[in-house]
């Protein structure tokens, strides 16, 4: 594992309010898994021991395989709300999941984390919530919208955006935030 404190400009798929205080990338080289960095990403969570952590992740549009996630949580008493957006010619439905224990911290991210494995959208936020909105890219003939995360700085919290493929994080403190990362 490599971590920096790095100025990082890629948030293009997000809407930001407020300012960002730092951003600490923890990347994998060369002979690490994508099983590393989820082990790599739930030792960190663990030992932060910061809850409630919100684990947001967009769904299949699968109904079995949404159906199995949510017994799941059901089955462990894990809070979480499904949502479903919708505007001009986009959609999206996603999960925020509500962790305040270790114990379910291990179990979610070990059940979900395939998702960023393939690209899928997982972030954690340490807030109540996750929202979306719609944000409009380019200009003219060439403007496309589609849903981005919304993301409120200028209320304390800090999130982590997971690397493309599941191989590393991102992890985004606010001003005047908790401080995440114990000396």
């Amino acid at each position: 594992m490599h971590i920096c404190i790095a100025k990082y400009n890629n948030l293009d798929n997000y809407f930001i309010i407020g300012e960002i205080k730092k951003v600490y990338e923890i990347t994998s080289y060369d002979d690490l898994t994508i099983i590393d960095n989820q082990k790599a990403l739930i030792d960190f969570l663990v030992y932060q021991n910061v809850y409630p952590i919100v684990i947001t992740f967009i769904l299949s549009k699968n109904i079995s395989q949404d159906n199995e996630m949510v017994e799941k949580m059901d089955s462990r008493k894990i809070k979480y709300s499904m949502n479903y957006c919708s505007g001009d010619e986009n959609s999206i439905y996603y999960c925020n999941a509500k962790i305040e224990n270790e114990k379910d911290l291990r179990f979610l991210i070990n059940e979900t984390y395939w998702m960023s494995a393939q690209n899928g959208f997982y972030n954690i936020i340490f807030k109540d919530k996750l929202n979306f909105t719609l944000k409009k890219y380019g200009k003219w003939l060439f403007s496309r919208t589609q849903f981005v995360p919304l993301i409120d700085m200028s209320i304390p919290t800090s999130f982590i955006k997971i690397d493309g493929d599941g191989l590393g994080f991102i992890l985004f403190l606010m001003k005047k935030n908790i401080n995440l990362l114990k000396n």
